[in-house]
Order: structure tokens, then C-alpha cells, then sequence
């Protein structure tokens, strides 16, 4: 059993929100992933949720390329709120298998355009338990 979570804009990555961004813009960020997971998780039905231990993959669609660290960075929002809704009694690696991220750039959507959103990360969470 599968559910793919999209979360758009993606979530930067954690180091970005140091100097002026501070506390408070990481914090906004995270309150709005969490929106966003629990929204679709809800949606799909708490009987579709796949049972841990959980593969975790992650594709993020953006216009230029992310450091793969940092797109693994940009997936905390989106583990804690699986771990704070309940789909997941803990984000440790008895509960979770993270893959090597994978990534696309779309230069259809540019930041100074208006129109669908500059970038999506993608996360996938499989039971490894079929």
C-alpha cells in the first residue's frame, strides 16, 4: 500500500532560514506543510494509510536543482507531521527507510511569472511489508 503526499510550494531547505528569515519563517513553513499533509492524509482515508515501516521516496520538481542534502533537509516538515497526526509513532529508522532523492527542473514556471507554483516536492510512503 502506497500514498503520495505533493506539498507545493516545496519546503526549502532548514539552513535557508537563518539571518533576517529566523524562527518565525521556518515555523510559518512548517505549520503550512503540516496543513498540507494532513489535508491529504485525511483525505485518502485512514484506512489507506500504509503501515510502517514506511520506504520513503522523495522527487522534487523545481526550476533549478537542489542539493540532494538539501532536498532531504526539505523533508522534516513533512516527517513531523506524520509523526504529530499519528501516521507514524516515530521518525527513526525503525519506523522509516529514506531513498536517495530524485529531481526535476521545470523552467516552464518561473518565479517572476505568475501561474501554477515554482516548485512541488513529491513524497511517496510505501510499506515495506507489503
Amino acid at each position: 500500500m502506497s500514498l503520495t503526499i505533493e506539498i507545493s510550494p516545496a519546503p526549502g531547505n532548514r539552513n535557508n532560514y537563518g539571518g533576517r528569515k529566523g524562527w518565525w519563517a521556518y515555523h510559518r513553513e512548517r505549520v503550512r506543510v503540516q496543513q498540507e499533509v494532513w489535508a491529504q492524509c485525511h483525505a485518502a482515508g485512514k484506512k489507506n494509510w500504509p503501515k510502517w515501516p514506511l520506504r520513503i521516496r522523495s522527487h522534487r520538481i523545481g526550476y533549478t536543482k537542489m542539493d540532494p542534502t538539501g532536498v532531504i533537509e526539505s523533508l522534516k516538515p513533512v516527517l513531523d507531521a506524520l509523526v504529530y497526526f499519528g501516521l507514524l509513532p516515530d521518525d527513526s529508522d525503525k519506523y522509516i527507510r529514506l531513498e536517495h532523492p530524485t529531481q526535476e527542473i521545470d523552467r516552464k514556471h518561473s518565479v517572476r511569472r505568475p501561474g501554477p507554483e515554482v516548485s512541488r516536492l513529491l513524497v511517496t510512503l510505501e510499506s515495506i511489508n507489503g
